[in-house]
């Protein structure tokens, strides 16, 4: 009888050993995508210098919000002067005076020049030009390190490539083998704890694609992560509400919202190598809740924006979230989701 309790239990044994070891190939096999993006080195309120270090982090984000950094690395910026062309490499000229010349054109009874008296001439003056200046060619290499500091030379999934153009004027950025099982994902450039700008995307977005071009790093990619974020604190966030959301505080609209407040980093000890961004702005509460009623009932949304006490609030502003929510009335249901 303990012989056969000691068989099964070996059967048992094996089995579930066979069943981890699925589940880990399982997990070593999950898809994976590739992300790219792109930042302009005169992008506000970032301002990034040419010469400047650039930090760039990407986190998973799960439904209830919370970062989970998936990648990290510190850019920084070599300057390679290079030799002037040889056309450019002239010599210095020598010119001399030339001895004016006399045109007989007053008839024909003007005296000749051999009647007309001697008179000396003056040595002729060598005239040195100046050299010509070549101008100086500069070229801009980059050089990307870990967060041990040693340059990354192969693009691992914990790595961020970036690369700067050789003019100096855009930073281009991606990363490899990025495991898709994350609800959302976004991707920051920073200098510090305040001065960063952001890209957000969902799962829906990128779940079809083996690698993805994220738009261009600019004010409004920063303002949407920013409210994005700030609704995942308090409610599920669907695609169809990001559609929505995102609809009603569109590009065109908030380039003409002014000013839109940078939000305050909460994080109280920020660490360069491990990142952290988090925000609780009074601002973006409010729009999210000018939204919400502007999907239950328009009317009372506009109550809602009257209310409003948050300085970015004034007068223009107010005129155009009112015509954005008047445009929304013409829906049955407040917004349209498709």
């Amino acid at each position: 009888m303990k012989q056969i309790i000691t068989l099964l239990i070996a059967i048992t044994t094996l089995l579930s050993c066979g069943k981890v070891t699925q589940e880990a190939t399982q997990t070593k096999n999950d898809p994976v995508f590739k992300l790219s993006a792109k930042i302009s080195l005169n992008s506000e309120p970032l301002s990034i210098q040419t010469t400047d270090d650039i930090y760039s982090v990407l986190y998973g984000i799960n439904e209830k919000g919370k970062l989970h950094e998936l990648a990290w690395t510190k850019s920084i910026v070599t300057i390679k002067e290079l030799a002037p062309k040889s056309s450019e490499q002239k010599p210095a000229q020598t010119t001399q005076d030339k001895e004016p010349t006399s045109v007989n054109n007053q008839g024909a009874n003007s005296p000749t020049i051999s009647q007309l008296p001697a008179v000396p001439s003056s040595p002729k003056k060598a005239v040195q030009e100046p050299p010509k200046t070549p101008k100086k060619q500069i070229k801009y290499l980059s050089k990307n390190l870990d967060t041990a500091g040693l340059e990354i030379m192969s693009g691992k999934h914990t790595h961020i490539k970036g690369s700067i153009d050789s003019k100096g004027e855009v930073w281009s950025f991606s990363v490899n083998s990025i495991p898709l099982k994350y609800d959302f994902y976004l991707m920051g450039v920073f200098k510090d704890k305040q001065n960063a700008q952001f890209v957000m995307v969902d799962y829906e977005t990128v779940s079809n694609n083996r690698s993805f071009t994220l738009p261009e790093f600019n004010d409004y990619t920063t303002f949407r992560s920013h409210l994005l974020r700030h609704y995942l604190q308090d409610d599920d966030l669907t695609r169809e509400t990001i559609t929505a959301l995102t609809s009603f505080y569109d590009e065109r609209t908030m380039v003409e919202f002014e000013p839109i407040p940078i939000p305050v980093n909460n994080v109280k000890k920020f660490i360069f190598k491990k990142p952290d961004f988090q925000y609780k702005d009074p601002f973006y509460k409010a729009l999210i809740s000018i939204f919400d009623f502007v999907k239950i009932d328009p009317k009372e949304a506009t109550e809602v924006l009257k209310k409003q006490t948050h300085p970015s609030f004034n007068d223009d502003n107010r005129r155009l979230l009112t015509n954005k929510i008047n445009q929304s009335k013409e829906t049955s249901n407040g917004l349209s989701t498709p």
